[in-house]
């Protein structure tokens, strides 16, 4: 609850406790969030990498999904996040994060009929709106060549540049409002 309401201090101080001493791996993964974002400690993806192990060699689905995104990202191991997402599958069975972490990893390498099986699977995960405004901004987010998020620069410039092109064709014919319809 701390967490939730900001109060980063006192959260710590707590999943510290429990996570450290009694070693219970949802506050361990807790931990690694809060390392990974920098929620009222020094932002430290390695730290937050180990935190995420120790929630994830005890069983911990939440603690695998974290691991396998982190591995997922960047130049880690995509072939590790596509361990750990089935093995959050195998603890359990139909857990939304994983198949819809698998359905992105299956989208990102091109094989989108497997994709969309994993997102059907998974599609009970978030609400209708979060899910919109994520398919929504991939028309403005994607990876980029390091695998890294970033602006969907390609798309961007390509729109803009079919609308100039529009415009200059169909000079008498269109007007800049008629862009955005």
């Amino acid at each position: 609850k701390c967490l939730d309401e900001g109060d980063y201090d006192t959260a710590f101080r707590l999943l510290m406790r429990l996570a450290g001493t009694d070693g219970i791996p949802a506050a361990q993964e807790r931990i690694g969030l809060m390392y990974e974002n920098g929620l009222g400690v020094a932002k430290s993806p390695d730290t937050a990498l180990n935190w995420y192990q120790m929630s994830a060699m005890q069983g911990d689905p939440a603690g695998q999904i974290a691991l396998a995104r982190l591995y997922q990202e960047g130049t880690r191991s995509p072939a590790r996040a596509f361990e750990l997402y089935h093995e959050a599958l195998s603890i359990a069975p139909g857990y939304p994060p994983a198949l819809l972490g698998l359905g992105t990893m299956m989208q990102d390498l091109g094989s989108l009929d497997v994709a969309e099986r994993y997102f059907r699977r998974g599609a009970g995960y978030g609400s209708v709106a979060k899910r919109a405004g994520y398919a929504a901004t991939r028309i403005f987010v994607a990876r980029n060549d390091k695998g890294k998020w970033g602006v969907n620069f390609a798309e961007l410039t390509g729109n803009a540049a079919g609308a100039v092109i529009a415009n200059a064709y169909y000079r008498d014919e269109r007007s800049a409002s008629d862009n955005v319809q």
